[in-house]
């Protein structure tokens, strides 16, 4: 797959990492000016997102969608300055499940989970 990295300065510069050389290769500045780019990752589904902290005046401050091939970013989500991203793997939900002897029954729950 391919590697993503970003510059912050001047940017936020979109660049691709070859891991075999370290050489990048500059793609874009992402469509977000005056912002510094703080972490890239893909999540489970395969989109890349970028926090993103707009230092001078934090109306831009949050985690965005980035599309690889048109740089666009759109923002999902404001926030306070978020210096990585991480994505838990997607999982099959679980079920869990709890036996009352009293009643004589069995009771069992989905938990859901609101993520981004």
């Amino acid at each position: 797959g391919t590697t993503y990295a970003c510059k912050a300065g001047g940017g936020p510069w979109l660049y691709t990492l070859d891991m075999s050389t370290g050489n990048t290769t500059f793609l874009s500045t992402l469509s977000v000016q005056g912002t510094l780019a703080q972490d890239l990752a893909f999540n489970a589904a395969g989109q890349l997102w970028a926090s993103l902290d707009d230092v001078a005046t934090g109306a831009n401050t949050g985690l965005y969608t980035v599309d690889p091939v048109t740089y666009l970013a759109t923002r999902v989500v404001s926030t306070g300055r978020v210096f990585g991203i991480a994505f838990a793997p997607k999982t099959a939900p679980t079920n869990f499940c709890s036996a009352s002897r009293r009643r004589r029954r069995v009771r069992c729950v989905v938990p859901s989970c609101c993520a981004i």
